[in-house]
């Protein structure tokens, strides 16, 4: 065996390891997950008024509720609360407190709300509609527990109504039972079956609770009725990421693009799954647009272009490097240094050695502590047999984190290419004190027996 090439195969295997992590984390991601709007439900306080099924105004009330009804309809919720604080007997009835609780609630004040709707309880507990006010305030207050109990307790009371169970949805989706959730957004949709806000978090609750083939259903359902609603494309693709159908979803993603308003994030997981099918074109035309709107990722495209690169797909890494390059004076030292390192690659991948090296070294400078292209100009140097610059960037190298391994081996194969066994032998034992493996162990045996014959040379 060539002892300078002994170490070609663990250095082989070592590289591997480093471009099946930018696989995973690019090129074939089981886990692409789209930018998609969270629902926003408004959930209303309810406005203020003056008689309730379950509950009614003492007759000593009444004068009263003749001098707040003008204010109420008028919304002049301050004055209502003045006269209704000047006025208030001693014992108010559950009804009044009612009333008040309301209007404090749309002046803000959900802590005095609370307090009063509380106070009708205490007279009237089954008084079902100061329960369910009462589950207002505490969602406002994100007290969901709270609000879940005491919404519960006005559904047990006869309160059934598509707004209650909403609320309920709602409710159990912040408290994370989904699946609770699910049920709830349904009997709300079955006595409100247009209802958007009840419509969207029943859909939400469904892929929560990994109900997939529901949410894909209720999908279908809602872009048959709204077809040119982009987030809704954009969700059919989540769920079918989710079920692992890439090419149903990349039919939807390219839907919703062309309805429009879709973000620079969205497109480039539309890229991603491009290149998943081998689509390179169309994902280095979605990756151009999102360069042209100013969304420069480079850690991201770097990665894309090592990943292009290890899969052989080189015109497709330059093409995306000649974009990226139309950008080059929006890039940071950092980004530059990174945008530098593909240079070289793909130059050494041509054999362009010294356009190669200068590169590399052009990305050292940007960016002392890259320690891609510091590797990188080590092994450069090695095959030009500049094995003391090579040795020095491998030391280098080995103090910078995650890279020691990679290094030691790299300075370990300089040092066989010098015929300095002895000291690539201890390399390789320290690796192997640090990193175990049965690779490492079989060149280690191997080097100890080149040492052994060679007697006291090496």
């Amino acid at each position: 065996m060539n002892i300078r090439l002994m170490l070609l195969s663990l250095l082989a295997a070592s590289a591997f390891s480093v471009v099946s992590q930018v696989f995973a984390a690019v090129g074939s991601d089981p886990h692409i997950t789209l930018e998609i709007t969270p629902p926003k439900w408004q959930l209303p306080a309810g406005r203020a008024v003056l008689a309730e099924r379950e509950a009614s105004l003492s007759p000593s009330e009444q004068p009263l509720a003749l001098q707040l009804h003008p204010l109420l309809q008028a919304e002049q919720y301050r004055e209502a609360l003045a006269l209704l604080k000047a006025q208030q007997s001693d014992e108010p009835s559950a009804a009044l407190w009612l009333i008040r609780g309301q209007i404090e609630q749309q002046l803000g004040d959900n802590q005095a709300a609370a307090q009063s709707y509380r106070a009708a309880l205490k007279i009237l507990p089954e008084f079902a509609r100061a329960h369910r006010a009462l589950a207002l305030v505490a969602i406002a207050e994100e007290s969901y527990s709270e609000a879940r109990t005491a919404l519960a307790r006005a559904v047990s009371l006869g309160i059934t109504d598509s707004t209650t169970y909403g609320y309920l949805g709602y409710i159990n989706l912040k408290a994370g039972q989904s699946f609770a959730a699910v049920q709830a957004y349904q009997q709300a949709l079955v006595l409100d079956p247009d209802n958007r806000d009840w419509q969207s978090g029943l859909l939400y609750a469904l892929t929560q609770s990994g109900q997939y083939d529901s949410a894909e259903a209720l999908l279908g359902d809602l872009i048959n009725q709204r077809s040119d609603d982009t987030e809704l494309w954009l969700q059919r693709a989540q769920v079918q990421l989710r079920q692992h159908h890439s090419d149903q979803a990349l039919s939807s993603l390219e839907v919703a693009m062309r309805l429009g308003g879709v973000s620079s994030a969205n497109r480039q997981a539309a890229a991603q799954l491009h290149m998943q099918s081998g689509s390179f074109a169309r994902a280095l035309e979605l990756l151009d647009k999102n360069l042209a709107a100013g969304d420069i990722n480079m850690g991201y495209l770097s990665r894309l272009a090592n990943w292009m690169m290890s899969e052989e797909q080189w015109r497709a890494a330059s093409q995306l490097l000649t974009q990226i390059e139309v950008y080059q004076s929006k890039l940071s030292s950092t980004d530059n240094a990174r945008r530098l390192h593909l240079k070289a690659r793909l130059a050494e991948h041509n054999g362009e050695q010294k356009s190669a090296m200068a590169a590399m070294q052009n990305a050292i400078e940007l960016d002392p502590s890259f320690a891609d292209a510091i590797v990188g100009l080590a092994r450069l140097k090695t095959n030009a047999q500049a094995y003391a610059e090579a040795e020095m960037l491998y030391s280098r190298a080995a103090a910078l984190p995650g890279y020691r391994q990679q290094a030691l081996m790299g300075k370990a194969q300089a040092l066989i290419n010098q015929e300095r066994y002895r000291e690539s032998l201890a390399l390789l034992r320290d690796s192997y004190r640090e990193q175990p493996s049965g690779e490492l162990q079989r060149n280690i045996n191997t080097l100890e027996r080149i040492v052994n014959q060679r007697g006291g040379r090496g």
